[in-house]
């Protein structure tokens, strides 16, 4: 697989990433300007990550928590290694440094996301009283369990009367979401009535996709 951006998309991948990456900016960090707030952190969380991620990898310690805590340290560290490069003078960067930290000389540079071409699927997960969990498929890759790099998700819904032409959906309770999968609760009042789901993808720029099909559930 194509690795796009800086970090590997596999946890694998990302767990050997950064067991080099934080290294290496430590013995790197004169050269590199990178503070010492920064490393102290960046260290804290690849202890963290340690302990986590061969938990969230043996099905005798992995559970749901371990899983979503995982999911969040790792956007932690993503999150601060973007800030480090982004605050790396480019004059300082070798050839040795952008191979090391896969850091591409367009990386260090903002630009602009294209408004997304497709809309994400849509479909139901569990089936849970007063509740829908929806998951939200990659249209591009859909192995991926990952909202595409540099996008988020906005999802409307409508709560209603079954078989409502769809031209007609009031679509309104817009959220924006940042995983794959989302869980909306219900009232007793509304068990029996449709809801009517659709979303798009959304850039940092605040432009929107294309609406997906409508997906339809019922609350139970």
């Amino acid at each position: 697989m194509i690795q796009k951006g800086i970090f590997p998309s596999t946890d694998d991948a990302f767990n050997t990433y950064i067991n080099t990456a934080m290294p290496y900016l430590n013995d790197n960090k004169a050269r590199l300007d990178v503070s010492g707030t920064n490393l102290t952190s960046g260290t804290t969380l690849l202890g963290q990550w340690s302990t986590l991620f061969p938990q969230s990898q043996d099905r005798n310690t992995r559970t749901t928590s371990i899983t979503i805590d995982k999911n969040k340290l790792r956007k932690a560290i993503e999150d601060l290694l973007r800030g480090i490069y982004a605050d790396i003078p480019r004059s300082s960067l070798t050839t040795q440094d952008r191979s090391t930290l896969n850091i591409k000389e367009r990386d260090l540079i903002l630009t602009r996301i294209a408004v997304a071409e497709r809309a994400p699927g849509l479909e139901q997960g569990s089936i849970i009283h007063l509740q829908h969990i929806v998951r939200f498929i990659n249209p591009f890759d859909k192995e991926s369990k990952r909202i595409p790099e540099g996008y988020k998700i906005i999802l409307e819904y409508f709560v209603g009367a079954a078989n409502l032409a769809i031209e007609t959906v009031a679509f309104a309770n817009a959220i924006t979401v940042s995983r794959n999968v989302k869980t909306i609760s219900f009232t007793d009042a509304q068990v029996g009535k449709t809801v009517y789901y659709r979303a798009c993808y959304v850039n940092s720029s605040g432009e929107r996709g294309p609406w997906s099909e409508t997906f339809i559930a019922i609350v139970a």
